[in-house]
């Protein structure tokens, strides 16, 4: 259900759909999971995060969710949400989930289970956000300090990173030629002969 207008937001009729709207422009997806009628519904910006329209994710059951989580993460993420039925704790994790496109992305899941007067489990509530840039970019930052570590310390050449005369980073030629190991360099003082 896409907000055209601010003033769809503020003359919203009542709390659920302004609950609707605050959600799309969350750029979260929501979904709630009835535990009795096994039915999962899925709202919010969820062509954004997963690739279907709202009209096409709700044909996606639980069962295809599960199958939509990557395989190496499935058993995590479900043993984190069975462990969470038991606790009545709230959830958080990062997964890899199937776009529509076919392609694997990083989302963050929050969630929690409501329950009844009993302490029966009635619902499951969450927010689904793609965070797959970020992800990547980590991953691509790792790669490069990677890189960079392995070019520092193959040159035969001492060099350092410092801050405010304070060792950051030092390669393993420079240790050698001060005759220590690199670990007993960082954080000290750097000392002008």
């Amino acid at each position: 259900m896409p907000i055209k207008t601010k003033v769809d937001l503020v003359n919203a009729n009542n709390s659920d759909e302004r609950f609707k709207n605050a959600v799309y422009l969350s750029g979260s997806m929501a979904y709630q999971y009835d535990i009795f009628s096994k039915k999962l519904f899925l709202f919010g910006p969820t062509k954004k995060v997963i690739g279907y329209s709202e009209k096409e994710s709700a044909k996606i059951n639980a069962s295809a969710w599960k199958k939509m989580v990557h395989p190496d993460d499935r058993k995590r993420v479900y043993d984190l949400l069975y462990k969470t039925i038991k606790t009545g704790k709230k959830y958080e994790a990062e997964y890899r989930i199937k776009h529509k496109k076919g392609s694997y992305l990083y989302v963050r899941d929050h969630g929690a289970y409501t329950f009844d007067k009993k302490g029966k489990v009635i619902n499951l509530f969450g927010s689904v956000v793609n965070i797959d840039s970020s992800v990547k970019n980590k991953h691509e930052l790792e790669e490069l300090k990677d890189k960079y570590q392995i070019l520092s310390d193959n040159i035969f050449d001492g060099v350092f990173i410092h801050q405010d005369g304070i060792f950051l980073e030092v390669n393993e030629t420079l240790a050698k030629m001060l005759g220590c190991k690199t670990k007993e360099i960082i954080g000290k003082k750097l000392v002008v002969l």
